[in-house]
């Protein structure tokens, strides 16, 4: 039998087979049978499934690429959590010197303890059996984003279940932006050590100069008891207001040091507006 494309008298083109037999198989005469047979549909869907198996190969070659090209690690495993699909990146995560292709068809749990052996750390409290666990448990629940370490690097860890029942798993490196967190840490610590040395400096030199603040608004009034002319006595009372002015600067320099302690009392007081024109005119 053979398949020959053929055209109808109307110039469609038509595959056709063609199958023949001898009348009498074994004598002189070489009379035979033939037989024809339109294949067209046939041969159209054999064709359909070769484009499809060809565009299929070529979308998963273009997947594999896009994968491999990703920053980060990535896998992706079937309802069974075996490993179907991931990059370069994850396999150096789970084995070194493995290609992707040497992991397919691997459980998560045998690539979990693989990646303990390749130097990822247990967060604190657990073992290695049961980290193996816990990261069993938190892959199972269809959700799960943490940070993981692996020998000096860091990353964000990140199990989402997919609608076909498997499983995507995404390593993202963070070791910088945990070293820029370190050095965040670092700074903030040595800006509240420098704050509270400036709050515990202000306090001290407050109540320095208060005491002998104190003794020159006493001095004075005891001066003010003697007998002044009226000058002296309005320069007396201008020396005391001038004190109690420094006074009250230096218990509002205590104040911010109490403002950044969080120990500030508000104490409502009344106020004679008079009065404070009044100083102020003399000040």
């Amino acid at each position: 039998s053979a398949e020959i494309e053929c055209v109808q008298v109307g110039g469609k083109p038509v595959w056709v087979m063609f199958t023949g037999q001898l009348l009498f198989p074994g004598m002189p005469e070489q009379d035979m049978i033939l037989a024809c047979m339109d294949v067209s549909a046939r041969r159209s869907a054999e064709e359909g499934l070769l484009r499809a198996r060809d565009e299929a190969a070529e979308a998963r070659s273009q997947l594999v690429v896009a994968i491999e090209s990703l920053e980060e690690a990535f896998a992706f495993f079937d309802v069974h959590d075996k490993l179907v699909q991931c990059n370069q990146r994850f396999a150096d995560l789970v084995g070194h010197g493995y290609q992707p292709e040497q992991l397919r068809g691997r459980t998560f749990e045998t690539l979990v303890r693989g990646a303990l052996d390749e130097g990822e750390h247990p967060e604190a409290g657990f073992s290695n059996s049961e980290w193996v666990a816990e990261r069993l448990r938190r892959h199972a629940s269809g959700s799960a984003a943490f940070q993981l370490r692996v020998g000096e690097r860091w990353f964000q860890v990140s199990d989402h279940a997919t609608p076909g029942g498997g499983s995507v798993c995404i390593h993202a490196d963070i070791t910088s932006l945990k070293r820029q967190e370190g050095d965040l840490l670092l700074a903030r610590d040595l800006a509240e050590q420098a704050n509270r040395a400036k709050s515990a400096f202000l306090a001290t030199m407050s109540h320095e100069i208060r005491t002998p603040m104190n003794g020159v608004l006493g001095m004075l009034e005891l001066l003010a008891l003697t007998r002044l002319e009226t000058e002296q006595q309005e320069t007396v009372e201008a020396i005391q207001e001038s004190a109690r002015t420094l006074l009250r600067l230096i218990d509002d320099i205590l104040d911010f040091s109490k403002i950044e302690a969080g120990k500030l009392d508000i104490m409502p007081e009344t106020s004679s507006i008079p009065d404070v024109l009044h100083k102020v005119q003399k000040a």
